[in-house]
């Protein structure tokens, strides 16, 4: 049914200093219901250096301040 309410939520999952995994899943807001999981890997692109570089250490601060370092679940909700 389209009339079905979801509870969206995003994660930082395990990073290192040249990439990272998003984490997405996605519940029923009635039931709990798990409806959709995802993860994505990310890497940073130096296009003028045409690579991969590392992850700006103010990303790194962020999870390291959040708390969300190698976490296996999302960990921010929003409706």
């Amino acid at each position: 049914s389209f009339n079905t309410k979801l509870i969206v939520s995003v994660g930082i999952g395990e990073y290192s200093k040249l990439k990272f995994d998003f984490l997405y899943t996605a519940n029923e807001q009635d039931s709990g219901k798990e409806i959709v999981s995802s993860q994505e890997q990310i890497v940073f692109f130096d296009y003028q250096k045409g690579k991969i570089s590392k992850i700006p250490q103010r990303f790194l601060d962020f999870c390291e301040k959040s708390q969300v370092k190698n976490m296996k679940q999302p960990v921010s909700n929003a409706v």
